[in-house]
């Protein structure tokens, strides 16, 4: 080998040592980075989920703060919608209550007519009397569907007694039996005559027939005008709103 090649072979020699220094020192700085970087992705994932729970127990608190507001307006929205449907009336619930309130004491006196032998009989309105008009019609109302079986299973004979004219009276004889009623009539007000008087001739017809009417149940005053009956039970009406 002459000078010039060994002085040749000597520098590549050199170089290659260089090179390859720079490539270990590459490869292990990229590593570095890597392992920074993912350190770094590491804490942030911490930190975020920390926080993150910390914010999240306000947010659930103010959600359920807003849902039970909005559930307090939407009830008082449902009352609001139910007077002004009903004219200002009281629950459907309320008024159950006061029918059965107005029966007290009644029944009792029914079984101990009963025992007279006599032909009797009861009579009573239908509209919010007997069937729910206002509230929930055609539906019976409870306590006057439970009377009235009472009284059937003591022998009395019913009649329901109304204000409507003799044609819509009649009408009604099919809501009245499938809300659950068992009667011997309906009279209605017949043509000409006002709501008292027309009443007062349906009472007058059932005594010409034989029937002592022990209870006239009824929502409206007029309904007492004249006589020919033994007690009057007055329903609810509420100032003449539920008449």
């Amino acid at each position: 080998m002459t000078p010039s090649s060994s002085a040749r072979h000597r520098l590549v020699v050199v170089v290659i040592g260089v090179l390859t220094m720079m490539s270990v020192a590459g490869t292990a700085s990229a590593q570095t980075h890597a392992a920074r970087g993912h350190a770094r992705h590491t804490a942030h994932h911490k930190h975020h989920r920390h926080h993150g729970h910390a914010h999240h127990a306000p947010h659930a608190r103010r959600g359920h703060h807003e849902h039970a507001r909005r559930h307090a307006h939407a009830d008082h929205a449902a009352h609001a919608r139910h007077a002004a449907r009903h004219g200002g009336l009281p629950p459907m619930h309320t008024w159950h209550r006061d029918v059965a309130r107005a029966f007290a004491g009644l029944p009792g006196y029914l079984q101990s007519r009963a025992a007279s032998g006599e032909r009797l009989a009861i009579v009573l309105g239908i509209d919010n009397v007997a069937l729910a008009t206002r509230y929930d019609w055609p539906r019976a109302v409870p306590p006057t569907l439970r009377l009235v079986r009472r009284a059937r299973a003591l022998g009395y004979a019913v009649f329901f007694v109304t204000g409507r004219s003799e044609r819509n009276a009649r009408s009604l004889a099919g809501p009245l039996r499938r809300a659950g009623f068992a009667f011997e009539g309906i009279c209605g007000r017949a043509h000409g005559l006002r709501i008292a008087g027309g009443k007062l001739r349906c009472r007058q017809s059932l005594t010409a027939r034989g029937y002592t009417i022990t209870a006239n149940i009824s929502t409206h005053h007029q309904a007492y005008v004249g006589g020919y009956y033994e007690r009057a039970v007055r329903l609810p009406s509420y100032g003449g709103r539920l008449s």
